[in-house]
C-alpha cells in the first residue's frame, strides 16, 4: 500500500492549529501500526470546519490508508471517494480505492480505478500490474499478461510484478517461464517468501520435486513457522519414498497446525511404509477425528490393523469402507482409473477377504455374495475370480499382463502380493516368502500392496 504522509505545514494560522496537531499526531502513530487510534485523529481533523482543502485531503487519504490496513474496505472507499471529489486527478486515491474494491472481490470496479490511474499517471508501473491481476483473476490471461509486460517496461527492478507475471504463467501451466519469472523475483527480492512457495509448486509442476524441496528450504528459513511449507515438503519427501524425512516434516507441520487432517492421514501413511503400524492407527483415529472420515481413511485404517494382526477390526474397517461414498484416492494408489466399474469396491471386498480368513472365518461365500453385483471383469475382478476358485494362478497372472507397461506393471504387482497372501493363508510359507519377495521388488512404495508384502516378510523373514 502506497501511503502519501505529508509533512503539514505546522506553522501555520493559530485558527487551523487544531486540526493540524491531530493530523500529525495521527500520522505518528499510524506510523506505528496503530491504526484505530490514527483514524479517531484523522477524523476530528476532518471536524475541523477551518481546515484546508490540501490538509482535508491529507486526512482523508491516510484515514482511508487506516482503513484499509484493519480490512474496513467499505470505509475505506468511501474516504477516497471523498478525496476524489475534492480533487479528481489523485491517482493514488483511484489506485488505492481499486486496491479495496479488489480486495472485496468486486473486480470490475477495481479494473476501472486501475484504468483512471494509467490515465492519468501512464508510468505508475504498479498500477498497470494491479490491472494486470485483476484481468488475471477474471482468467483474461492475455490482458494481464500484456499489463505485466507494459508494467516490466516501466520498472524491471520491481520483484512484485515479476512475481505476478509468473503467477500468471502458472496459471496457465506454463512452468517454464513461471520459473524464471519466479527466479527473476527472487534474484532481486531473495527474502521474498511467497515467491519461493510459489517456485516450489512451479517445479513440483515440472516434475522437479527435488528443486521444490529445496525452494520450500528456503522459505522455511525465512519462516520457520511457515505450517504450509512444512507440509508441502512433508508430502514430496513421501512421494520420493524418503519416509523418515516426511515424518519429520509432517511432525512438524502438526506441531503448527494440528488441526490439519490431511497431514495426520499422509503422516498414517508413512508409518505404514516405516512398519509403525500402533503409530498409524493412531495417525488415522485422529484424522477421523477432524471429520477426515472416508472410505479411503477407513481402508488406511484397516490396512494398518491387518499389517498389526488385528484382524477382526480391520474386517470391520474394511467393511464401514464399502459403506461409504467412494473416493478416488485408493484407486490412484492402486493405478487404476478412478470410479472405472467399482474400482474401490473390490479391492475393500478383497482385503475383508484377507481379514476375515486371517481371523479364522471362511470368508468365501461373503465374498461371493457381496462380488454378484459386479458382473463385469475389469481389473482386479480377476484377484476375485482366483480367490473363489473360478480361476487358477496362471491363469490369474496372464490376465495381469496388460499390454501396457504401466497397467502392466501395477496388475503383476497386485497380482504377486493377493497370490502370496493367498498362499499364506494355504499354509505354504516357503512358497509364500518367495511371492512376497517378488511382489516387494515389483511393486511401487506407494503401493497398499507394497506395505503388505513388507509387512508379511517381516512376519515370515525378520531381517526384511
Amino acid at each position: 500500500m502506497i501511503r502519501v504522509l505529508i509533512a503539514c505545514c505546522l506553522l501555520c494560522s493559530a485558527a487551523r492549529a487544531d486540526g493540524l496537531k491531530d493530523i500529525g499526531a495521527a500520522i505518528g502513530a499510524q506510523n506505528h501500526g496503530q491504526y484505530q487510534i490514527g483514524i479517531v485523529l484523522y477524523t476530528s481533523a476532518i471536524r475541523d470546519p477551518q481546515l484546508s482543502d490540501y490538509d482535508r485531503e491529507v486526512a482523508f487519504y491516510n484515514r482511508a490508508d487506516a482503513y484499509q490496513a484493519e480490512g474496513d474496505y467499505d470505509l475505506a472507499i468511501g474516504d477516497y471517494s471523498e478525496l476524489l471529489r475534492l480533487d479528481p486527478q489523485h491517482s493514488w486515491a483511484y489506485y488505492n480505492r481499486g486496491q479495496s474494491y479488489w480486495s472485496k472481490g468486486d473486480k470490475d470496479k477495481a479494473i476501472a480505478d486501475f484504468d483512471q490511474v494509467v490515465r492519468l499517471d501512464p508510468r505508475n508501473a504498479r498500477a498497470w500490474c494491479a490491472r494486470g491481476n485483476a484481468y488475471r483473476s477474471r482468467y483474461d490471461y492475455p490482458r494481464a499478461l500484456a499489463d505485466y509486460d507494459a508494467a516490466l517496461r516501466l520498472d524491471a527492478a520491481d520483484p512484485w510484478i515479476w512475481f505476478n507475471r509468473a503467477v500468471a504463467y502458472n496459471d496457465q501451466g506454463d512452468s517454464g517461464r513461471a520459473i524464471a519469472d519466479f527466479g527473476q523475483a527472487l534474484r532481486l527480492d531473495p527474502r521474498y517468501e511467497q515467491a519461493w512457495l510459489d517456485l516450489a509448486q512451479a517445479h513440483r509442476a515440472a516434475g522437479n520435486p527435488d528443486q521444490a524441496i529445496a525452494d520450500y528450504t528456503q522459505a522455511l528459513r525465512l519462516d520457520p513457522n511457515n505450517a504450509v511449507a512444512w507440509y508441502n515438503r512433508a508430502n514430496l519427501y513421501g512421494a520420493k519414498g524418503e519416509v523418515e524425512s516426511a515424518i519429520a516434516d509432517y511432525d512438524r507441520t502438526l506441531s503448527l497446525a494440528p488441526q490439519n487432517a490431511w497431514a495426520w492421514f499422509n503422516r498414517a501413511g508413512m508409518h505404514l511404509n516405516h512398519g509403525d503400524y500402533d503409530a498409524a492407527i493412531a495417525d488415522y483415529q485422529r484424522a477421523m477425528s477432524l471429520k477426515l472420515d472416508s472410505a479411503e481413511t477407513r481402508f488406511g485404517l484397516g490396512s494398518a490393523r491387518f499389517f498389526a494382526g488385528r484382524y477382526d477390526e480391520a474386517a470391520d474397517d474394511f467393511g464401514h469402507a464399502m459403506a461409504m461414498p467412494a473416493d478416488s484416492t485408493l484407486a490412484m494408489v492402486s493405478g487404476d482409473a478412478p470410479g472405472a466399474g467399482n474400482t474401490e469396491l473390490r479391492y475393500q471386498l478383497i482385503w475383508r477377504y484377507f481379514a476375515r480368513r486371517h481371523a479364522g472365518r471362511d470368508a468365501a461365500a461373503e465374498l461371493r455374495s457381496a462380488s454378484a453385483a459386479l458382473n463385469d471383469t475389469a481389473w482386479p475382478s480377476p484377484i476375485i475370480d482366483y480367490l473363489l476358485g473360478s480361476i487358477d494362478a496362471e491363469r490369474l497372472l496372464a490376465l495381469a499382463a496388460d499390454p501396457d507397461p504401466g497397467r502392466r506393471q501395477q496388475q503383476q504387482c497386485e497380482a504377486g502380493a493377493y497370490l502370496a497372501e493367498a498362499t499364506l493363508l494355504a499354509g505354504d510359507r516357503a512358497a509364500a516368502l518367495q511371492r512376497f519377495e517378488q511382489a516387494r521388488t515389483q511393486c511401487p512404495v506407494s503401493f497398499v500392496e507394497y506395505n503388505l508384502a513388507t509387512a508379511e516378510l517381516r512376519q515370515l523373514a525378520p531381517q526384511h
